[in-house]
């Protein structure tokens, strides 16, 4: 054994020893930061919206749907969708629940969820994900689903609103939901309006579902 240390140099150095340790994660504050902040370098394309997602949702999602809201189109977008979700595993694995058919991300620990939208001192701005903001981007990947948009901005959505658009607004998202995946248009049906109504939208919920 000694000779293998030598002749493969891996000599024990105790300085070196006390570096590595101090360049550790400091608890679990520590571990998630360092965990989503190289899931957000490795996936830049995805990460930020697969997250938002995470957090957003009212209930958890299978691949279906979030391929779905992120919108991949191209080939490329499909490969780097695809490269996302296999780094997905430690974080937001796909599990099949009792009763279900279709995997969904669960957190792998509940904790995950509430320190990413926690705002700690000590985190980084770009490991934190406001649940208002979420509940925004939430709302906003529905509507765009079925050809509604007002650019995450509530103010320009009103405004834009006629009356008469408003009038219509209802048959025309009623057609365009028939479109949608069938896993995604049961997500739109039973939480859209919470999530349009977090976003003080009630009005568009009213016109949305009568």
């Amino acid at each position: 054994m000694r000779e293998w240390f030598k002749e493969d140099q891996h000599v024990f150095n105790w300085t070196d020893f006390q570096q590595n340790l101090t360049n550790l994660p400091q608890g679990l504050d520590g571990c998630y930061e360092k965990t989503f902040i190289k899931f957000i370098d490795s996936n830049q394309k995805y990460a930020y919206n697969f997250l938002f997602l995470m957090v957003g949702c009212r209930e958890r999602l299978n691949e279906a749907v979030v391929m779905e809201l992120i919108s991949t189109t191209s080939a490329e977008e499909e490969v780097a969708f695809t490269l996302l979700i296999e780094s997905t595993a430690t974080i937001f694995p796909l599990v099949v629940g009792l009763g279900e058919h279709a995997a969904k991300f669960v957190p792998y620990h509940k904790s995950i969820v509430e320190w990413l939208t926690s705002n700690k001192r000590n985190k980084s701005e770009l490991t934190y994900f406001d649940l208002k903001v979420a509940d925004w981007f939430m709302a906003d990947k529905l509507l765009r689903k079925v050809g509604i948009s007002f650019q995450g901005n509530p103010v320009n959505f009103k405004d834009v609103l006629t009356a008469n658009a408003l009038e219509h607004l209802g048959i025309s998202f009623l057609i365009e939901m028939k479109t949608l995946d069938v896993s995604t248009l049961l997500y739109a049906v039973r939480h859209l309006p919470s999530h349009l109504s977090s976003c003080q939208l009630g009005l568009v919920t009213y016109f949305l579902m009568t």
